[in-house]
């Protein structure tokens, strides 16, 4: 009948055959399941945060180094060493500090040269941003944070330079604090370093004869770090502060007498009376008056020795407002009002 739905054969179910089907496949798994070939799938592996903290042990390297059987075998300690740098590859993180302060303390105390290679690596690691867990790991781990600073500008009077370099970029970059949010940041940094005790040490390295790499890095370390009222306060109360003040005696054109005037200019704007204090006597006066009476005698000034005369006449003028009457006689003593 036309319109009608017609029946169609070939779409009949058959109930008989499905069950034998299902049935089947029923006894098939459960042959499966009683068949020796027939092997468990491993148990899945733990997650594994990418953006977590390595596992490091850090408790065995420790006693790999303290052990009775162990501590002399230096080649195992600083192949150690070199195996935490590559497992912290991205940066330290700051609950493990005082594992890593007391690593490196073991192997700058033996004083082997097979350690040298090891010790570098490790200040090159932690001159990477410091990252954090949580966000009050650098309150937390404080005290860690500045035995760490402090053992690491020890490394600053290292006989062997490359050692000592490596330490004053460190400390370089910890300053400068160019991590993201989860990093530790300039300001605690900062607040680190005056804690640790450590800015003597690097005042100390300008004792030095020559003006080596180490050197101009610790300069610019204090360029940076100055500008901070406690570290400045510090650097004032250096025994070795008149190695700063040396550094004006350097010729014109030198990239360590620019630093030197920055930080001469950083510790007058953050601790004006303290340095005033120190700076308005006849002897800094005096070598003050002769930097500026050389630019202004200069047959071939250069740009920079021009802004650096600038810079003496502001100088100048910061130590007579910050000077006491004492001071200011000294200024005018030393020639310094003749110039400014």
């Amino acid at each position: 009948m036309v319109g009608e739905d017609r029946f169609d054969p070939r779409l009949r179910l058959d109930l008989s055959s499905g069950k034998g089907s299902l049935r089947g496949l029923t006894d098939s798994i459960d042959q499966l399941n009683k068949s020796e070939n027939i092997r468990m799938l491993p148990p899945r592996p733990p997650y594994v945060d990418p953006d977590g903290a390595p596992t490091v042990d850090y408790e065995r390297a420790i006693g790999l180094v303290h052990g009775r059987h162990t501590q002399d075998m230096h080649d195992r300690h600083a192949a150690a060493l070199h195996k935490i740098c590559k497992e912290n590859a991205a940066g330290f993180f700051v609950h493990d500090l005082g594992s890593i302060e007391t690593l490196l303390t073991c192997a700058a105390r033996h004083r082997d040269p097979i350690y040298n290679a090891a010790i570098c690596d490790v200040l090159r690691t932690l001159s990477l941003p410091l990252n954090k867990q949580r966000s009050y790991d650098e309150q937390r781990y404080e005290d860690d944070f500045a035995a760490l600073v402090r053992a690491v500008s020890s490394l600053l009077r290292s006989d062997v330079p490359a050692v000592s370099l490596a330490a004053a970029e460190m400390l370089l970059a910890l300053v400068a604090a160019a991590g993201g949010p989860t990093c530790v940041n300039r300001e605690r940094a900062l607040q680190t370093l005056a804690k640790s005790g450590g800015v003597q040490n690097v005042v100390a390295t300008l004792a030095s004869e020559h003006v080596t790499p180490t050197v101009v890095a610790a300069m610019r370390l204090l360029r940076s770090a100055t500008k901070d009222a406690e570290v400045g306060a510090q650097v004032l109360r250096c025994d070795d502060f008149g190695a700063l003040l040396g550094l004006l005696r350097l010729p014109l054109g030198d990239p360590v007498l620019g630093m030197c005037v920055e930080v001469v200019w950083n510790l007058l704007e953050t601790a004006r009376a303290e340095a005033a204090a120190q700076l308005a006597v006849p002897s800094f006066v005096t070598l003050l008056s002769e930097l500026l009476q050389r630019t202004l005698e200069s047959s071939h000034a250069r740009e920079t020795d021009r802004e650096m005369r600038n810079e003496l006449v502001v100088l100048g003028t910061l130590l007579l407002q910050g000077a006491t009457p004492w001071g200011r006689d000294a200024v005018a003593r030393g020639g310094m009002l003749a110039h400014v």
